[in-house]
């Protein structure tokens, strides 16, 4: 039976393999404090941002009005609750509604992931069938 130390050894091992291992327990601790980097391609350029994941009221609010409000987007307010600039302050509602349409959807897509949410065409049928009745 291998003692603690030889045990923790391993652990700092395996985690010394890993350089962009990401620390699930902080992101646990911080929950939606939390920021994380995330990189967007746009054209042959990189963009740096800061997303944060979404409770789960958040994500079912988002993902209502997205699909009651026609003038807006689940993904557009999904941006709108998780889209941080550097200094940690949510960018504008304008400056997101104004984003092209590809960024927005990549956005989203980090946030869901950040957030632990996997989201596929059949949950997305299921929601609105449930919204309009049927």
């Amino acid at each position: 039976m291998a003692n603690v130390d030889e045990l923790k050894e391993k652990e700092m091992e395996m985690l010394q393999v890993q350089p962009d291992f990401l620390d699930l327990e902080s992101l646990i601790i911080d929950g939606d404090k939390s920021r994380v980097p995330v990189t967007i391609q746009y054209g042959d350029e990189s963009y740096g941002v800061f997303i944060r994941p979404l409770t789960s009221s958040e994500w079912k609010t988002a993902t209502m009005i997205g699909l009651k409000d026609p003038t807006t987007t689940s993904e557009i307010e999904l941006c709108k609750l998780g889209l941080y600039n550097k200094s940690g302050d949510r960018y504008p509602d304008n400056v997101i509604e104004n984003l092209p349409g590809g960024i927005v959807t990549e956005i989203a897509k980090q946030i869901a992931e950040v957030s632990g949410i996997t989201v596929n065409e059949k949950d997305n049928a299921k929601i609105v069938k449930e919204m309009m009745g049927f």
